[in-house]
């Protein structure tokens, strides 16, 4: 439609490239992304965000540290909050434990150290100043703009530049370094299982019998004399 046509003059590729909503999951996924929404359920008349009420969050820190049905590995670098500050309150009001625990960290934009500020000074308060995620393994959570046209403050392209800096650039190249090591741990496994294979065993030479210190057997003395009565 009409609201639509701006959008369209700026879209990188022509129309061929539009996927259907299921192949553009499976494609986004396949490159180490996640989608969540914050909000498990709760109660809403309508479809605006500050109506709900009673809501329960989702799982996220469960999937994160890994502990959600038993995910054995989990490698969450960032979380994206993907419609601007409305998600970051909901974020903050069910999740600020995790953030006061010094698992989180703000990002360093603007926009994200607006939106997580109180919560990251309460955590300061409680750890003082937390090492560098790359160091630790914090997750970094960034705060970008809705994507939703409803959102005007910020142009297309303005919303499509955030988005690469703050999501999709650092997630691709995460993704990639993870699947390197993946590919040179996958490499060493195989070079040492292969040399097990090849490498022949070594045949132990048979043990020498060593003739005993002491006779196999005696013959006690009382034995001996009875003996000798009998001859």
């Amino acid at each position: 439609g009409k609201p639509y046509v701006y959008y369209h003059d700026h879209l990188r590729y022509d129309d061929g490239h539009i996927l259907e909503y299921s192949q553009q999951l499976e494609r986004i996924v396949a490159k180490g992304f996640a989608m969540w929404d914050i909000v498990a359920e709760c109660e809403r008349e309508g479809s605006l965000d500050q109506d709900i009420l009673e809501e329960k969050p989702n799982q996220i820190r469960e999937f994160c540290e890994g502990t959600l049905n038993n995910i054995k590995e989990s490698a969450v670098k960032r979380i994206v909050i993907s419609n601007g500050t409305t998600g970051s309150k909901f974020f903050v009001k069910h999740f600020t434990e995790w953030f006061v625990d010094g698992r989180l960290c703000a990002a360093s934009d603007d926009m994200s150290q607006r939106a997580f500020k109180t919560v990251m000074n309460k955590q300061r308060k409680a750890n003082g100043d937390i090492a560098s995620k790359e160091d630790n393994g914090v997750i970094e959570v960034v705060c970008l703009p809705g994507v939703s046209p409803a959102a005007a403050k910020f142009t297309y392209l303005e919303k499509r530049a955030a988005w690469e800096a703050g999501c999709f650039g650092p997630g691709l190249k995460d993704f990639e370094k993870w699947q390197s090591n993946k590919l040179k741990q996958q490499s060493t496994f195989d070079t040492l299982e292969k040399q097990q294979i090849t490498t022949p065993k070594r045949e132990r030479s048979p043990a020498r019998k060593t003739p005993p210190k002491e006779p196999a057997f005696r013959i006690l003395s009382s034995s001996i004399a009875k003996l000798a009565q009998e001859n």
